[in-house]
């Protein structure tokens, strides 16, 4: 079975080097603005072991040999990728995206008609300390599900293979379900820190509270209005949930504004803010947040 991990950020590393550990013997697809110096990564694991990875890195026309393509991207780079490489895609291939917010299901399928498309989320933590080298800083776990139908066996290897190499990985018929969760967990944890420069333990103060109930009451209310029922306090538990565990974590967004780089708004609060706009909704909340981050950066 041929693995490809695409991308060289901290998440696309940290499944790069665990498939290694686990002598998956995936190869790497950088983009062409990486700075490569060596043949080998470092991650430091979560109880802080050093382990040095060997990099297998590939061009683009290799990937017609790939069996699964692990594309862990910002999600505006997500539909670009897949438009740069189709073409090199075996048609077989399952394709598995990570990132976070939510693409149109109808945009993916636009450029791949052909190929079994799977999505996966996670919360697990990486933070990225040089170009190659990455430190696991959150154990979390994943899931994984279909953004078209997939028979049985063309689910169960993915989801072996991933969850042998960072576990621990869960099958989902309903991913779509648990994506508005892991967006509305987005939505919150990232523009707030991003915006105050703090640690995701700093949203427990009771300062934030207010506000984090009524970002997460506007998403209910666009959730219901995709026919998706969100519980409203269970959502908020949620979000209060992976705040703690990840409490001395950096948010990507938060990441993002320290180095200057564009974020991932508009897949996230902006997400929220135009599916209300079609639903004549209002959400002040998630268009300040998304206001704010637009303007900042």
């Amino acid at each position: 079975m041929k693995i490809v991990v695409i991308g060289q950020g901290a998440i696309g590393l940290l499944w790069y080097s665990h498939l290694v550990i686990t002598k998956h013997s995936p190869a790497l697809l950088c983009s062409q603005r990486a700075v490569i110096t060596d043949t080998n990564m470092s991650l430091t694991t979560y109880d802080n072991q050093l382990s040095v990875i060997p990099l297998n890195i590939i061009n683009k026309e290799q990937l017609q040999l790939a069996d699964i393509v692990l594309l862990c991207l910002k999600a505006y780079d997500i539909l670009p990728a897949l438009k740069q490489y189709q073409a090199y895609l075996n048609e077989k291939a399952t394709v598995i995206l990570c990132h976070n917010g939510i693409i149109a299901p109808s945009d993916i399928h636009a450029v791949l008609a052909k190929q079994t498309v799977l999505t996966l989320l996670t919360t697990h933590g990486s933070k990225k300390t040089d170009n190659f080298a990455i430190t696991h800083t959150g154990k979390g776990q994943s899931q994984l599900g279909k953004l078209q139908q997939v028979t049985k066996a063309e689910h169960q290897t993915p989801t072996t293979i991933l969850n042998q190499a960072l576990p621990s990985v869960i099958w989902q018929d309903n991913i779509a379900y648990h994506q508005w969760i892991k967006l509305a967990i987005n939505c919150v944890i990232n523009p707030i820190t991003a915006l105050n420069n703090i640690d995701n333990g700093e949203l427990l103060k009771p300062q934030y509270q207010a506000l984090i109930n009524k970002i997460c009451y506007e998403i209910t209310q666009v959730a219901a209005a995709e026919n998706i029922k969100l519980e409203l306090q269970q959502l908020i538990n949620n979000v209060l949930k992976v705040a703690s565990i990840t409490a001395n974590n950096c948010s990507s967004m938060r990441a993002d504004f320290q180095q200057n780089k564009a974020t991932e708004i508009e897949h996230i609060n902006g997400y929220i803010v135009e599916l209300a706009k079609q639903h004549q909704l209002e959400v002040p909340n998630n268009l300040s947040l998304y206001q704010q981050v637009s303007q900042a950066y």
